[in-house]
């Protein structure tokens, strides 16, 4: 996958219409539906306004499981997706189609990266990263960059080192919550988003755990994808900019997010899935 930068668009417009794929996770229909209460982000408001303004029609698809969004994929039924970046890119090349990021959606904070956080559960001995080594690290599987590489990252730069042996994989946060409680691991990575707004919410209170570290490095969270090959570059302009006037004040309702920003570049340092 790509990114763009937007240029201006026409001053006339031929009326555009794309099919969009959705696996945002902080989307209330692409969520898994254990979170959906947590997880607000609409975006018929966004749809209306670009038809109004823009000409560009999107008729959008949700899926919950990256599977369904892969099968789509893999069948050219989509021209374009809305999703985390690790997931969204991994599809396209498994898909081999060539997908370019036109712009970066925000958290409810204002932040448009996504970073590692070290958890415990309550009452856990651990209270430190110096505490991690001799104990039992849950991570995510190697191609989730926020729960593996940026966190052995940050133990590494500390001089810390949890061998393989007491490493164990994770499939998804709530996963990895559920091993603190259950005493499968002491420690566990999970993606920073995931203890307000993600599926951790149906493992236990937040408060239940504790955070004793993050990443120093992030990653590009939820990036809005087009086809490079399927969507003409004149509407890859015309779409980006868009979305890029869709910040402040000028942020649809319903977005759960301070608005649409410039593609946040791949740290170079990391391999990207």
């Amino acid at each position: 996958c790509r990114t763009v930068t937007p240029t201006v668009p026409e001053a006339v417009a031929v009326p555009v219409t794309l099919k969009i794929g959705v696996i945002d996770p902080l989307c209330r229909k692409s969520a898994c539906s254990c979170v959906s209460e947590a997880a607000k982000r609409e975006y018929e408001g966004m749809v209306a306004v670009l038809a109004k303004q823009d000409g560009i029609a999107l008729e959008m698809e949700y899926f919950e499981e990256p599977m369904l969004l892969s099968r789509a994929l893999n069948a050219g039924r989509l021209d374009g997706m809305i999703g985390k970046v690790t997931t969204c890119g991994r599809y396209a090349r498994t898909a081999k189609r060539d997908f370019v990021r036109l712009a970066d959606i925000a958290k409810p904070t204002g932040e448009v990266g996504l970073r590692g956080v070290f958890i415990t559960f309550k009452d856990s001995p651990v209270k430190t990263l110096a505490d991690v080594p001799g104990h039992v690290l849950g991570l995510g599987y190697p191609e989730d960059t926020e729960k593996v590489d940026l966190p052995l990252a940050v133990l590494q730069a500390q001089g810390l080192e949890v061998p393989p042996g007491q490493r164990r994989q994770f499939f998804d946060c709530k996963s990895a919550a559920l091993a603190l409680m259950e005493n499968r691991a002491d420690v566990a990575v999970i993606s920073d988003y995931a203890l307000e707004y993600g599926c951790i919410v149906v493992v236990g209170d937040p408060d239940d755990f504790q955070v004793i570290g993050r990443t120093d490095d992030q990653i590009p969270f939820t990036s809005f994808y087009v086809d490079a090959a399927k969507v003409p570059a004149s509407v890859h302009a015309r779409l980006g900019a868009a979305l890029l006037s869709m910040r402040g004040g000028q942020v649809p309702e319903g977005m759960f997010s301070t608005g649409w920003f410039k593609p946040m570049p791949w740290p170079a340092n990391y391999r990207q899935p």
